[in-house]
């Protein structure tokens, strides 16, 4: 059995389409990232590895990426201070703490949160070739 190349070619615009979704859909308030998964698995060729790797790996596409990049990475100020000026004792000092993680783990985590995305939808690309929508013929 082979696959007919033009009806590959004929699945493969809606194939590209899903990945966009999959991979920019949550910047349109998730929606689209939502549609794009509903695509997939409602597409025939995806295989059930490829329609759970993409769902998993990929929540929200891009935008957890681009949200971990914009939040403040904790910081922490700090001032010292005499209690008086005639003070021979120890130094004051007083902490404050803000941002979610500190600079050390959000770096990776928004890394991450961009490349794993990009990394499937290259995968998916890759295996469009698979999407046949159940068009074989026989040669």
């Amino acid at each position: 059995m082979q696959v007919d190349s033009s009806q590959r070619e004929s699945h493969r615009p809606s194939s590209i389409l899903t990945l966009l979704l999959i991979l920019f859909g949550g910047f349109l308030g998730g929606i689209g990232w939502i549609i794009g998964i509903w695509r997939l698995w409602n597409e025939p060729g995806w295989t059930a590895r490829q329609k759970v790797l993409a769902t998993a790996v990929v929540p929200g596409g891009l935008l957890p990426g681009f949200l971990f990049a914009s939040i403040q990475a904790g910081t922490s100020t700090c001032s010292t201070g005499l209690v008086s000026p005639r003070h021979v004792g120890p130094v004051v000092v007083h902490c404050t703490n803000a941002g979610i993680l500190s600079p050390s783990l959000m770096l990776p985590l928004a890394v991450l949160a961009v490349l794993c995305p990009v990394v499937v939808a290259v995968y998916l690309y890759t295996h469009i070739e698979h999407d046949t929508g159940g068009l074989v013929s026989s040669q």
